[in-house]
């Protein structure tokens, strides 16, 4: 069975207390458990709580048999009382990002009908669709996902009875038995789910869609939140100074400066083709006509200039190529 989930109870809470069930050797390091634990396990496209314990790091939390399993690489006595830290940072980012993610698949499920069929969470979030979204699409689902997040709207989590249960509107990916944890952000999602969620969407930050792919039919959008949706956002923001500044244009006007850069580029590279091609046909003028071979020294030319010269030669009869 599932001993004590403090994770769910108090997840807030950074450190606890808890006696050691067992240590057993497991794959080059030691499998314990807890008569209870703050370390969320691996679940749901979720990965695991980090930390210590007493001050050793953990490894991976899992369930296996029905039994939370913390995977650390030096023993710990059994009936040994342990203080626990979990990793916070990790735990409110992933919860930040579930939340966010739930959000998004909410009102996307709302306003085209498709499911979440795959679903994988860390500094980025991958979530795909069964069904295909514009990039107009999702950078309207992107104002919606954070104006819920501005509003700031409690997330709640819902323990329904079966009788409850059935009168209630879901999202869930498979057949579930036993109680059924919802979480439901009013105005955006309602979906089973183990995994762990901040209280208010306001607490996510911001939400910012990554990218958008095709995908097994449907798409594959890359997404984050919090902390990391404002480093994606500085990161990128910073380029565009670079690049204003290197184009010598406002930030507001990069897009139409690289355009332009784009076209002169074009044009130059045309003007190189046509004195190339004019170059090659003196230098093709100058050589007997049916000759066995030539030997042209210049390390300057490309493939594509060696190819042209070629075919130059051959059309002015001057060696076979």
């Amino acid at each position: 069975m599932l001993f004590n989930q403090l994770y769910y109870k108090y997840p807030y809470q950074k450190e606890f207390d808890a006696v050691v069930r067992t240590c057993i050797p497991y794959n080059n390091g030691y499998a314990i458990t807890l008569d209870q634990t703050l370390f969320y396990p691996e679940g749901g496209g979720e990965p695991s709580d980090t930390g210590t314990l007493n001050g050793v790091p953990v490894l991976d939390v899992q369930i296996l048999d029905d039994i939370i399993v913390h995977f650390m690489n030096v023993p710990i006595e059994e009936g040994t009382t342990v203080h626990g830290e979990i990793d916070w940072k990790h735990r409110f980012h992933l919860m930040q990002c579930h939340t966010a993610e739930h959000i998004v698949s909410g009102l996307i499920h709302q306003k085209f009908g498709y499911e979440n069929v795959g679903f994988h969470m860390n500094e980025v979030v991958t979530l795909d669709l069964n069904g295909p979204v514009s990039m107009s699409d999702i950078l309207e689902i992107e104002r919606q996902a954070n104006r819920i997040v501005y509003e700031n709207v409690p997330v709640l989590v819902l323990l329904p009875n079966e009788s409850e249960l059935a009168t209630l509107e879901y999202r869930s990916k498979k057949e579930l038995t036993g109680q059924v944890r919802i979480i439901k952000i009013p105005g955006a999602d309602s979906c089973a789910c183990c995994g762990m969620h901040v209280a208010k969407t306001g607490e996510i930050g911001s939400v910012k869609l990554l990218s958008l792919t095709k995908y097994k039919g449907g798409v594959r959008i890359e997404m984050t939140a919090g902390y990391h949706a404002m480093l994606d956002y500085q990161e990128k923001h910073e380029k565009c100074v670079e690049i204003s500044r290197l184009l010598s244009v406002k930030q507001e006007d990069i897009i139409d400066g690289v355009k332009k850069l784009k076209e002169e580029l074009s044009a130059r590279d045309q003007r190189i083709a046509m004195i190339n091609r004019q170059l090659f046909e003196l230098k093709a003028a100058g050589y007997d006509n049916g000759l066995d071979h030539i030997i042209e020294s210049d390390s300057s030319w490309s493939p594509l200039e060696i190819r042209i010269f070629c075919e130059t030669l051959r059309k002015a009869d001057k060696a076979a190529v």
